[in-house]
């Protein structure tokens, strides 16, 4: 049976086909491409509206034409691409992101040779509004207000991050650095011109050391015992924070270590490797792990 491509693969390659169509000096017609893709006019509209906010792109009323300004067509180059390979967090997903890989990832022949799948995100076209007032604000310095979860907040943007399948702002609130999901947050209105603020260096340094969004908190080092049924999974991917490989059994068992900042960080995936992974150290920790277990399933009995 062939497989149906989902919205997101046929979003990424719509947009891939029309950046590639418009690098090459095309002019655009949202209706013929609504055809070319069996999608509506309307959706091609919003397409161009994302990719506006990234290229110089030049709408014609009149001819109803979309293309890129005449000395920026045709320039979208290895590094642009590497760039946002590196941006987007698919840096590593690719032996390699020189020019030659790159000529031949974007030839006609890629779509039959390449294939990524396993990707879980939400969808940040909801997004663009925040998108586009949260990198301006990042930009100039300057403060930004809204409501998250019903409560009003005033802080000092830094950067939007995108961590485990969510974006988030990080910002300064009352001298802490926290992190705000964006589906919980709801712009004011009317929107206001803020006042500026000059960014933190020690700040800048936090968003660039810390490899998750739990900002300021205490690290606690967690030990775990992973089964040897699934220990490559764990030998070839990291798939706990700064995850380190204490010592590999002779039956094949490995012994971890991993570094947190909340047990949120931890459970969730614990739960998933669920009877494969079992927490040796903190015990609190373990005991937490226990009960929530207990709880889980006295509940699951009774429904």
């Amino acid at each position: 049976m062939e497989r149906q491509a989902s919205s997101h693969e046929r979003l990424a390659e719509r947009l891939a086909s029309i950046v590639i169509k418009l690098n090459n000096g095309q002019k655009l017609n949202a209706k013929l491409l609504a055809q070319e893709f069996s999608v509506s006019p309307r959706t091609i509209v919003r397409d161009f509206d994302r990719l506006s906010i990234h290229l110089p792109l030049v709408h014609d009323q009149k001819s109803k034409q979309y293309y890129l300004k005449q000395h920026d067509s045709g320039r979208i180059r290895a590094q642009d691409v590497q760039s946002f390979a590196e941006l987007s967090g698919i840096g590593s997903l690719f032996p390699s992101l020189e020019l030659p890989f790159l000529r031949e990832l974007f030839g006609n022949q890629a779509q039959k040779t390449y294939m990524a799948k396993g990707y879980s995100f939400e969808d940040a076209t909801q997004f663009l509004g925040l998108f586009q007032y949260f990198s301006k604000a990042i930009q100039a310095q300057r403060e930004v207000e809204f409501l998250y979860r019903n409560e009003y907040r005033r802080v000092q943007p830094y950067r939007l991050i995108h961590h485990f399948g969510s974006w988030y702002l990080a910002a300064v609130d009352d001298d802490q650095l926290k992190a705000y999901r964006l589906g919980r947050i709801q712009l004011m209105n009317p929107l206001q011109e803020l006042s500026l603020f000059e960014q933190s260096a020690a700040i800048q340094e936090q968003l660039e050391q810390e490899q998750s969004i739990w900002f300021g908190k205490e690290k606690q080092e967690v030990h775990l015992l992973v089964d040897a049924e699934v220990a490559s999974f764990f030998k070839f991917k990291k798939q706990f924070p700064q995850q380190t490989i204490l010592k590999e059994m002779e039956n094949g068992n490995l012994h971890l270590s991993i570094s947190i900042t909340h047990p949120k960080q931890l459970l969730p995936f614990v739960r998933y490797w669920i009877p494969y992974v079992q927490i040796l150290e903190p015990s609190s920790l373990k005991e937490d792990f226990f009960r929530e277990l207990k709880a889980y399933m006295q509940q699951a009995l009774t429904v």
